[in-house]
């Protein structure tokens, strides 16, 4: 969910306040497109399939356990990976733009808007047909942390959110 530029509403009581200066605002709060929840997904659901497979085709009970295991296992990453997309976001303020990440450990990757000198968004067919692209972030600096983003969701309003920033 993006919120207007200058609304500051955020998705949560909180998530990323804590990390603002005092005449800091907030542009724009977004998590990542959940298409970026898709290949795990997929990946649960081949293993439902597999288990249910050898579930009707197995002598023993061992494969069937193994199966099932294996369903498990690949479930609890599905809800891993559910957990950190929900836990992810994008922030742009007034000053800079902010990638929070992280379970257990959170990371907070920040770039200045004044170091930022070209934003490029990318969207293959399926990001133009779902609503996501990837911000590729040029700085003054090299290897910056924000310099690739993917599954940006509505990348060209955060785009256009992000550039009047700049120049505000």
């Amino acid at each position: 969910m993006t919120h207007a530029p200058g609304s500051g509403r955020d998705l949560a009581p909180g998530p990323s306040d804590r990390y603002l200066l005092p005449d800091e605002r907030k542009i724009v709060t977004t998590r990542k497109h959940p298409a970026v929840l898709r290949g795990p997904a997929a990946l649960v659901i081949a293993a439902l399939a597999g288990a249910a497979l050898v579930t009707a085709h197995a002598r023993t009970a061992s494969p069937t356990l193994i199966a099932w295991a294996g369903f498990a296992a690949t479930a609890a990453w599905l809800a891993w990976k559910l957990i950190a997309w929900q836990r992810t976001y994008l922030v742009v303020t007034s000053h800079r733009v902010m990638l929070i990440t992280g379970i257990v450990n959170r990371r907070i990757a920040m770039m200045p808007l004044a170091k930022i000198a070209d934003i490029r968004v990318e969207q293959p067919l399926p990001g133009r047909v779902l609503g996501y692209g990837t911000f590729l972030i040029e700085s003054a600096g090299q290897g910056h942390p924000l310099s690739d983003i993917k599954y940006v969701p509505r990348p060209e309003k955060i785009c256009i959110a992000i550039t009047s920033a700049m120049y505000t």
